[in-house]
């Protein structure tokens, strides 16, 4: 799920907030278009999620997709962990 901050009712007062040169700002650019783009797992972004957690010896079913552009594309990786698919 992709949220484009772009598109919220509080873009304006954001860019003035927290841009030391509102003015100065190229709300064309595609670049600062995509930075305002946020990537979210559950609706939740990067830091902000929940846990998703189990335990050792747990028997989970995780229904899991990658998504993304032939340029840029985002699968799901586990650290330390070794499943049986």
């Amino acid at each position: 799920m992709i949220f484009d901050e772009n598109k919220s009712w509080y873009f304006e007062e954001n860019v003035n907030t927290y841009s030391s040169d509102p003015n100065n700002i190229d709300r064309n650019d595609e670049q600062f278009d995509l930075s305002n783009q946020m990537h979210a797992i559950n609706g939740r972004m990067f830091g902000n999620n929940q846990g998703l957690t189990f335990h050792v010896g747990d028997e989970v079913n995780w229904y899991l997709i990658g998504m993304g552009s032939e340029s840029d594309l985002h699968t799901v990786h586990f650290h330390g962990h070794s499943f049986e698919y």
